[in-house]
């Protein structure tokens, strides 16, 4: 019996079909779509092994998974402290974390951007945490092979490997999110596409056939805020992401950006941030500890 997968629609909408000794299984699902179109952006990977308590403050602009190899440890993620305990895996959204009360703690770390139709599936989530089983736990020595051996392909598999421990939290958010992206599909596009650092609200309103004002009232239910600050928030992420792990210099992360020129981003930047470009590259560089 041969048995092919498919993620196209069958004609006679069946989930399988048998045609003497082959079978045919079509797997098209919304989330099916969505995981076969991400696209994974990798900034930085690595082990690390803390011999004192450090303490680090700082915003990841990006997605980061931790497998704890040995030792204890803490992390403040936005508000809530979460225990960092060996044979588990933690995956944590872009936000402000603290790490602290280190004790011989030695971890893998992946920093990445996962994104479907340039929207990062994680934004605004809570982090995941898995256990591994004790039969497993061989795993995470391949995983450290992989991280060594520097091979980017490798290193994404161990990421893939890892978010299919969470298929059911991923699955959640996709089902989760998927009406508020298809509703909203117009204005998403419409900032994917803009290469400015302005949008009309007025031109979108009109695209998506909506008052302007009844627009911004149910994009502001959907995502808790207005369609012009998540906007401005894109960028701002966006240039974090760009200071944090480019080496393009400000003037030419303000001009690909869309801005008039450095001075209006960095204006910009340290309206959205309370720190200039040049401070934000400079405490990232200065970070003495990678987490």
């Amino acid at each position: 019996m041969e048995t092919i997968y498919r993620l196209d629609l069958p004609p006679d909408s069946n989930e399988e079909i048998l045609s003497g000794k082959r079978k045919r299984v079509f797997l098209k699902t919304f989330q099916n779509e969505i995981l076969n179109n991400i696209s994974l952006t990798l900034f930085n990977f690595g082990e690390v092994i803390y011999t004192e308590n450090d303490i680090v403050d700082e915003y990841e602009p990006a997605n980061s998974i931790q497998c704890i190899m040995s030792g204890f440890g803490r992390v403040k993620h936005n508000k809530t402290v979460y225990q960092l305990k060996p044979n588990h895996i933690y995956f944590f959204p872009p936000g402000n974390r603290i790490l602290f009360d280190n004790k011989n703690l030695r971890k893998l770390f992946m920093k990445f951007k996962l994104t479907f139709n340039n929207l990062d599936l994680f934004a605004n989530e809570l982090p995941m945490i898995y256990s591994v089983p004790e039969k497993k736990r061989k795993i995470l020595i391949h995983y450290a092979h992989s991280i060594h051996s520097a091979n980017l392909l490798c290193v994404k598999s161990v990421i893939y490997d890892i978010l299919s421990c969470f298929k059911n939290d991923i699955s959640s958010i996709i089902e989760r999110k998927n009406p508020l992206f298809e509703r909203f599909s117009v204005y998403f596009d419409y900032i994917k596409n803009n290469k400015t650092s302005v949008i009309s609200i007025s031109d979108i309103s009109r695209l998506m056939n909506m008052n302007k004002s009844h627009f911004i009232c149910e994009f502001k239910k959907a995502f808790k805020t207005t369609p012009k600050h998540y906007f401005l928030l894109e960028k701002t992420n966006k240039a974090k992401e760009m200071l944090a792990y480019t080496a393009q210099s400000i003037r030419e992360i303000s001009t690909e950006l869309g801005f008039y020129d450095q001075y209006y981003f960095s204006k910009f930047f340290k309206k959205m941030t309370s720190c200039s470009p040049k401070e934000f590259r400079e405490m990232k560089k200065n970070t003495q500890i990678i987490h």
